[in-house]
């Protein structure tokens, strides 16, 4: 199998995507992934996607399962802004189900790494990363609003 093979599937996977069509968009995406080492950032890409899939075609439980195993790899790989993003995604896909609990314990993972990243940073790179993960801060902010948890929320707005 050659790189242009897995780079033509992932392609096709893409269009597929822009088609709407989830469940050939999922086919490559696994067949893209099959041909790849595991445990690698371009299965951890693979797994986004498929998990992407399956979150817009509603089925919430299996799109978790493949941002689960997405963060798996980002932990292992050390890769601290997409294992934030793999917990937004998470979190976003148990929100969808209802299971607001469980939102609020990947956002909370999610919100301690943007902390410790913009602690890292200058002033202007800390605006811009705060800037392209606020969904992460609203989603939490509805969270606690949604649980009725007031306390939590009157902290969490005032940090």
């Amino acid at each position: 199998v050659k790189d242009r093979d897995i780079t033509a599937l992932g392609f096709l996977g893409s269009r597929a995507i822009g088609r709407k069509d989830y469940d050939k968009a999922i086919e490559y995406f696994e067949m893209a992934l099959n041909l790849k080492p595991v445990n690698t950032v371009w299965t951890a890409e693979d797994l986004f996607w498929i998990g992407y899939c399956y979150y817009f075609k509603k089925d919430y439980k299996k799109s978790i399962e493949y941002f689960k195993k997405e963060l798996g790899i980002h932990k292992k790989k050390k890769r601290n802004e997409k294992i934030l993003e793999s917990h937004y995604n998470i979190a976003e896909s148990y929100n969808m189900l209802g299971q607001y609990g469980k939102s609020i314990v990947h956002l909370d993972s999610a919100i301690y790494i943007l902390d410790k990243l913009i602690n890292s940073l200058g002033v202007q790179n800390k605006i811009n990363l705060l800037d392209s993960h606020i969904n992460i801060v609203q989603l939490q902010v509805y969270n606690y609003f949604i649980m009725e948890d007031n306390l939590k929320l009157i902290s969490f707005i005032e940090k």
